[in-house]
């Protein structure tokens, strides 16, 4: 993803890569599988496997939080890139498996909504659109 002023990436070995150039990357590996990546400030948090999320400001340590859902793939995450905002609610938002939305205040404590089973793979900040499996795509009020 593109964030303002780098490149953002995450990927399958736990890695957070980010890059001014496209030609160098700084790296840090968090110890999780990520799937999605998502900025708020100079925080880059993420979301991966076994209901984990990853989250540095300065890509020399990752701290990792378990959101307490029972679902074990998160697949996309979203704040408006500045101020923490996913849906203009003051929230970080990740969807998953199971139907599964995960919503936060501060990256750390998350409280789970599941809205029937299919898997999500998708949000976004700006509308607060959750796209999924079979066509299904939600947006918030």
């Amino acid at each position: 993803m593109w964030a303002g002023d780098k490149l953002i990436a995450v990927g399958k070995i736990g890695r957070v890569v980010t890059s001014t150039d496209g030609d160098t990357w700084q790296h840090i590996t968090s110890g999780a599988e990520l799937r999605s990546v998502s900025v708020a400030g100079n925080k880059i948090i993420a979301a991966g496997a076994n209901g984990l999320i990853a989250e540095t400001d300065d890509l020399e340590s990752v701290s990792l939080h378990h959101t307490g859902s029972d679902h074990h793939y998160l697949y996309g995450i979203a704040s408006d890139g500045t101020t923490y905002v996913a849906w203009a609610n003051n929230q970080f938002v990740a969807v998953g498996a199971g139907g599964m939305i995960l919503i936060s205040s501060d990256g750390l404590g998350w409280s789970e909504t599941n809205y029937g089973y299919d898997t999500f793979y998708g949000v976004t900040a700006k509308d607060g659109v959750i796209v999924g499996d079979k066509g299904k795509i939600i947006r918030s009020q």
